[in-house]
């Protein structure tokens, strides 16, 4: 056995009963005159419903009681020698002149009670409060037979505390002695006590399509981790991690099916189990829990077990969780979870606090005070959906109404946020978004004037919100609480995705033909040119191709002549860029945008914009209607055609020589293996794949854009790129399908712009398209020579990294990455 004090259990989380008797003392000898002490237990039905079975007899029993009279309400100056032990629940206290408790009849005093304490009180001392909350004893809870067999101590531990007024001591006037002769002191428990129901469902479908029916004879209960005496050190709150370092701990399992009784075909009732106060943190590992066993058979798969765990109560507010003194929880709980790999399968259950006593317990809390809510989810992701029901459980009605709602808009250079958010006091169930934010007018394309409501409907909280017209997520912030109680209250947290959705993504390098070039905001700390676009600044890779993460400015002079930093670049008039292998590359001169790449997402279409035209030659000509198609268009390098040679190898770098004019007199062109080049996943050049488009991809930020190549050089180079650490070996071109539709949403304004009108793009399929009034105009037809070269002209690029496949997770961006059809970096 292990000793603890009062002290703890009183203020803080304390001890459960005592299974040792003690002997009574004999009762004091009267002689006339007297003040009948009497102890009040609570009654033995629930205050909630007098027709309710009584409460076990062991849970209101009094065996013997210490009293203490003092002469302060704090208990810091006893009365000398008014203390006693008592058997039984009351006795007559002489107060005649000259007896000991005369002093009840000459002014006020106050009493404290501590009802079958199982020590031994020493009533030769007089005691402060202080001390006798500070006694030790010996406790247990309960002994347990071979079959599990629970046998509960005689009587629960008690005293006078009372909760309504935090106080331990009742006022004993003259007055009280004199004309009523009687003082009857209310106790409360020191335990708290727990009751479980559970409830199974007689048939659940699985996630293969198979039924699965429980076991019913085999369930079994538990309940772990009860406390069996203190749980806190010093006043704070024990961690279960720290037990085998703190002294004074004992925790108990109540075995299986020591009590657990049918109610009906489906639904059992765990005997009540019973545990000191405990408070503890949310991530503990040891905190007390409902553990349940129930094996369930299927139709396909034969017999699994189950483990459910319920962890009550739930914190009202905060990761501090606490089981009252003097309370009784009921909890109820559904089985019907299966299919789980856990070892555990995570249960919320409903429950709610009751009054332990009856009506003449001025200790606990009231009948109003029997409460719960609970909302099991509160974070939620809607994909291609408008309408989004909440489940709660809740004693008492509630409300709900919104907080925030947030989202970007992607058609401008300039991402712009919008953020509207509602004052609490308003508790507004229904809104409707203003088209103007801060002040600006928020552009058509940006607006969404769809409202946002939620309802509370039965036992659910139902958001709606229509996505007509909407292509990016919006992230919306509500409340659930109760009306009567607003600290119980939960905050939900929702991202609805659009089927159509666009995301910006920042870039800031690039790898191609055989160098790195990095985009950040200009900075001039060494004094060295640079060269701006729209306030970004180029950077150029050092000629080492080991170590490309080095990085030089470089700019033309205001005569249009390309300056050279470090005399490895030459670039010609006009383009920021590298190389001419593969094509230059750098801003699309009719794109006046920041760099950024685009996502897409595409998981359905609708009747408005499942179809788009494409015009042959000219703006004038008849145009044919193609549908979308979402798929997968990427076929291999081989199955396409390609040789073997094609790629095996990729320029890494290029060293140039000058004349004393400055011009190239040389070049030198560093090359390395490709891996598996036919292995490459390029995007399918047959005439059944122009309408496919893939579900969710990456397009390429505009800074590989200019510097035309033809065809095939696009196809290769392609295979080379890598941009912001997306690795290379798996970029393409895209579908013409995919580029008519970029250029749909940029010409509504739901993005920047990403392909230029003035300019004519690569797709997959070897034809170029060209952006004019909503309708992608093809240019032309192109063909190969027999070397594989395009005879058609040089072409702008922007490139695709499906998302979908690789998924995202970019590399090192300052690092080449090639390859990356065979590695997933």
């Amino acid at each position: 056995m292990k000793k603890y004090t009062l002290l703890t259990i009183l203020s803080a989380v304390a001890l459960l009963a005592s299974c040792n008797r003690v002997e009574p003392q004999p009762q004091p000898q009267f002689n006339g005159n007297g003040l009948i002490l009497a102890l009040d237990s609570g009654s033995m039905t629930t205050k909630a419903d007098d027709e309710a079975p009584a409460l076990p007899a062991f849970e209101t029993k009094i065996d013997h009681f210490d009293f203490f009279f003092f002469d302060d309400e704090a208990g810091t100056t006893p009365t000398d020698g008014m203390h006693a032990r008592i058997s039984g629940a009351s006795t007559q206290l002489n107060t005649g002149i000259g007896q000991t408790y005369e002093a009840l009849r000459l002014g006020t005093h106050y009493v404290y009670i501590l009802a079958n304490y199982p020590g031994t009180i020493d009533h030769s001392d007089n005691w402060k409060l202080a001390d006798l909350l500070a006694l030790e004893f010996e406790s247990e809870l309960a002994s347990f037979d071979d079959e599990g067999a629970a046998t509960f101590c005689d009587y629960l531990v008690m005293d006078s505390y009372n909760e309504t007024t935090g106080k331990y001591t009742q006022k004993v006037t003259p007055a009280t002695v004199q004309e009523e002769g009687e003082v009857k002191v209310g106790l409360s428990r020191i335990a708290a006590k727990l009751t479980l129901t559970i409830n199974v469902k007689d048939k659940v479908r699985g996630t293969m399509g198979d039924n699965w029916t429980p076991i019913l004879k085999d369930i079994q209960a538990y309940y772990v981790n009860a406390l069996n005496n203190k749980s806190t050190v010093d006043a704070t709150p024990v961690r279960r991690a720290n037990l085998e370092s703190t002294s004074g701990q004992e925790y108990v399992t109540y075995p299986t099916n020591y009590k657990l009784t049918s109610t009906g075909d489906y639904s059992f009732v765990l005997a009540d189990v019973y545990t000191y106060p405990q408070t503890w943190k949310g991530e503990d590992n040891g905190e007390p829990y409902f553990k349940v066993f129930l094996p369930w058979i299927s139709d396909k798969r034969g017999t699994s077990n189950f483990y459910y765990k319920v962890t009550v109560p739930k914190p009202d507010e905060g990761s501090t969780w606490v089981i009252s003194r003097n309370s009784w929880y009921n909890v109820t709980v559904e089985l019907s979870v299966v299919d789980s790999i856990d070892d555990y399968v995570e249960v919320t259950g409903t429950y709610s606090i009751h009054p332990w006593g009856g009506s003449a317990t001025p200790g606990g809390p009231p009948l109003n005070a029997a409460r719960f809510f609970e909302v099991p989810t509160r974070t939620f992701q809607m994909y291609s959906s408008e309408s989004l029901s909440i489940p709660f459980s809740s004693s008492s009605t509630v409300e709900a109404f919104f907080t925030d709602i947030n989202y970007y808009y992607y058609g401008d250079k300039d991402t712009k946020h919008y953020d509207f958010t509602f004052q609490e006091s308003d508790k507004r169930a229904s809104v409707t978004l203003p088209t103007t934010y801060n002040g600006a007018t928020i552009p058509v394309a940006g607006r969404d004037t769809n409202p946002y409501s939620v309802t509370v409907e039965g036992k659910s909280v139902v958001f709606s919100h229509s996505l007509s017209g909407l292509f990016t997520n919006r992230s919306i912030t509500l409340v659930i609480q109760q009306k009567d109680n607003p600290s119980n209250r939960a905050v939900i947290t929702i991202l609805q995705h659009p089927a159509i959705e666009m995301i910006k993504h920042s870039t800031n390098s690039m790898f191609v033909n055989g160098y790195f070039g990095h985009v950040a905001l200009p900075v001039d700390g060494d004094g060295q040119p640079f060269a701006r676009h729209n306030g970004y600044t180029w950077q150029y890779a050092a000629s080492n191709p080991d170590q490309p993460s080095t990085f030089y400015h470089s700019t033309k002079n205001t005569t249009g002549t390309t300056l050279n930093q470090n005399g490895t670049f030459n670039f010609t008039d006009g383009q920021y860029g590298w190389g001419s292998v593969y094509g230059n590359t750098g801003f699309d001169s009719s794109i006046s945008q920041t760099p950024f790449m685009t996502e897409v997402v595409v998981s359905a279409f609708n009747t408005t914009n499942d179809t788009y035209e494409i015009r042959y030659g000219s703006e004038t000509a008849e145009a044919e209607t193609k549908t979308y198609r979402i798929g997968d268009p990427r076929k291999t390098a081989e199955s396409q055609g390609y040789s073997a040679t094609w790629l095996n190898n990729y320029l890494y770098s290029e060293t140039y020589t000058y004349n004393t004019n400055g011009t190239v007199a040389s070049t030198t062109e560093v090359t390395r293996a490709w891996q598996e080049p036919l292995q490459v996943l390029v995007a399918s050049q047959q005439a059944s794949e122009r309408e496919v488009i893939a579900p969710r991809f990456l397009i390429s930020s505009a800074l590989n854009v200019t510097g035309g190549v033809r065809w095939y050089g696009a196809v290769r180079r392609a295979a080379t790129y890598q941009e912001a650490g997306y690795p290379a070996g798996r970029w393409r071109l895209p579908t013409e399908a995919e580029i008519a539709f970029i250029m749909a949403r940029q010409q509504e304004g739901s993005l920047p712009t990403l392909f230029a009108n003035t300019s004519i793009y690569w797709s997959a399929d070897g034809r170029a398209l060209k952006g004019q009034k909503g309708h992608p105009i093809i240019s032309y037809v192109t063909g190969t020579n027999d070397d594989g070269t395009s005879v058609s002209l040089d072409r702008p690029l922007r490139f695709v990294y499906d998302l979908w496949y690789w998924g995202d997770e970019p590399a090192d961006p300052n690092q080449y990455h090639p390859n990356g059809h065979i590695i997933n970096y």
